[in-house]
């Protein structure tokens, strides 16, 4: 049987109108089409657009403030300042969360510095620890001053990559305790240091929500294409590996490529072309 002109475009207007979203995965290339967190994984562990005093403050830390105010927030209702007076020069904020298995994990959070030449010259200018029951037994993540620009930064760790550790280390299968430490050279007032959005992606999930969107979708001869496009504020600090489409229930279509590493401030788009013979 062959196709008319007339009969091809009818089948790819309908093939097309089913394709609505799409999303991109991150950390691995493991193919499964039943690995629905292409489309909305991740776990949020702290939004920080609520009750800061589920944080405590040690060293030269100050109490965190919440802050609300548009255009200091990066993500949701708003952000937490962090305040600190310079005599230590080590500033610290704890907390309880709920117990989970970060083992192959990845951890990200945004950090905000108004000066980041105002950090350690250190190579762990900033800090993440996970403990288990407290902080007896924990692992650091180190984040060299030379990563850091003014404003804010986005922080991902690999669980299973330490830096270092204290007592027989955080175990990774029940991790309740979270902690971030800046090494500074002077005092931060009001809103200079902010911190927002902590969540944790799990292993093969490959999904992050802030970055899938309504797929634009356009018509050629004998093909349609859809584009993925991830905003500067999206994704940023994370190793895009692959994209995928969907009816908004079902995976449609997936594809891996090769590692894109997504820097701060770049955007990044991703066509792809259906085709009838």
């Amino acid at each position: 049987m062959v196709l008319t002109s007339g009969a091809k475009s009818e089948i790819l207007d309908t093939v097309k109108a089913i394709f609505t979203k799409g999303g991109i995965g991150i950390s691995s290339t493991a193919e499964a089409s039943s690995d629905t967190g292409l489309f909305g994984g991740g776990t949020t562990i702290d939004s920080c657009d609520a009750d800061p005093s589920t944080w405590t403050e040690e060293g030269d830390g100050g109490a965190p403030t919440l802050n609300e105010e548009t255009g200091e927030f990066y993500e949701g209702t708003g952000c937490f300042n962090l305040p600190s007076t310079f005599s230590s020069g080590s500033s610290g904020w704890y907390r309880t969360i709920s117990s989970a298995n970060y083992t192959g994990d990845k951890l990200v959070m945004w950090f905000y510095i108004t000066d980041a030449g105002e950090l350690a010259t250190s190579t762990d200018a900033v800090k993440i620890t996970l403990g288990t029951g407290g902080f007896t037994n924990y692992n650091e993540y180190y984040f060299s001053y030379s990563n850091f620009s003014n404003g804010w930064n986005s922080l991902l760790l690999d669980a299973d990559t330490i830096d270092a550790s204290g007592g027989t280390g955080a175990d990774l299968t029940d991790v309740d305790r979270l902690k971030l430490t800046v090494r500074l050279t002077a005092t931060q007032s009001t809103n200079d240091m902010r911190m927002d959005y902590w969540r944790y992606y799990e292993p093969n999930t490959l999904g992050v929500t802030d970055a899938q969107n309504a797929l634009v979708v356009a018509t050629g001869t004998n093909y349609f294409k859809t584009t993925h496009s991830i905003s500067v504020l999206e994704a940023n600090g994370l190793d895009i590996v692959e994209s995928g489409d969907t009816d908004g229930t079902t995976l449609l279509s997936r594809q891996t490529f090769a590692t894109v590493s997504k820097g701060n401030s770049t955007a990044l788009q991703i066509d792809k072309y259906y085709y009838i013979d």
